[in-house]
């Protein structure tokens, strides 16, 4: 089984190697590893890090150099020049690490079923503090219902996804931020046969330096939120959109600039955990149900 590891990376020259070594620790007989790192436009020492461990890794190690256009144009290079060549596709940011024996377990579940996904949970890490976050609830495995499907966690980190799968997702925008969201939310709708591995497939550093969570409250970052939540809704994926507006500084400016969101149809958390659907529900009755609006199509 061969697995095409995307990293997405721009000016992470020091913080890159960690994610490579954590790919080194993850070699596995059962896995043939292609390893893409595409660089967004760095003007750091990336492309000479990279240089030193292609002669050290005994994986395929390759590296691409585009002009900067954000998250969304790095998943677009790979698709349109068909550089993921694996069987399975996932995708890392160059802060991500994944977990021993990830790529191991992953080879044993899809050896014995047909799947299109499969999510991994993955381990919250923010200055000390690490928590493990719960992709879905602990004892579901097999998901097939769209609103199941769903979840408020839309990293890729953990996400691997069949070849085909990949180039079947739409073209995401290009320099804006977010796109990760969309790209995740994508390929569970157009998944048909999702498992989920309860147990941590990798790190994810939240608020690092210049990554998606750290950006100012300007008018650049307002409307990557709106136009994100916009597209989460054409997805018939409008909860996750709501977990958008948990943050305050989105609905400050929602309110000020007195903007609704239309949605075609009733919020229903049906398919989230029972904590997390009682979370949400408590939250939209309270807080947010005011930032949308029903809207009724014409007959």
């Amino acid at each position: 089984m061969k697995i095409s590891v995307i990293i997405s990376t721009y000016n992470c020259g020091a913080l890159i190697v960690k994610a490579l070594c954590s790919l080194v620790s993850n070699q596995t007989p059962a896995c043939e590893l292609e390893v893409l790192v595409i660089d967004d436009g760095s003007i750091d020492n990336t492309r000479q890090i990279i240089k030193k461990f292609q002669a050290k890794v005994s994986f395929t190690l390759k590296y691409f150099y585009k002009k900067n256009g954000n998250w969304g144009s790095v998943i677009n290079y790979v698709k349109e020049n068909r550089l993921a060549n694996g069987d399975w596709v996932t995708v890392l940011d160059s802060d991500d690490t994944l977990k021993p024996n990830t790529l191991n377990k992953l080879a044993n579940l899809v050896e014995k079923a047909d799947y299109d996904l499969v999510v991994f949970d993955y381990t919250k890490c923010w200055k000390k503090i690490k928590l493990k976050i719960h992709t879905y609830p602990t004892w579901w495995k097999n998901m097939t219902r769209e609103l199941q499907k769903q979840t408020p966690f839309c990293i890729p980190l953990g996400k691997f996804l069949k070849r085909n799968l990949f180039y079947k997702l739409p073209k995401l925008k290009e320099k804006v931020s977010f796109q990760d969201a969309l790209y995740t939310a994508s390929s569970l709708k157009l998944a048909k046969k999702v498992r989920h591995v309860n147990q941590s497939g990798g790190n994810y550093h939240f608020k690092r330096a210049g990554n998606s969570m750290s950006i100012p409250w300007n008018i650049k970052r307002f409307s990557a939120e709106l136009d994100i939540c916009k597209d989460l809704i054409r997805l018939n994926a409008q909860e996750i959109a709501l977990v958008h507006l948990l943050r305050q500084q989105f609905r400050v400016q929602l309110k000020e600039k007195q903007i609704q969101l239309a949605v075609t149809r009733d919020f229903n958390f049906s398919g989230f955990s029972w904590y997390t659907r009682c979370f949400l529900w408590m939250v939209y009755q309270t807080m947010l149900k005011r930032y949308f609006y029903l809207q009724t199509t014409k007959q």
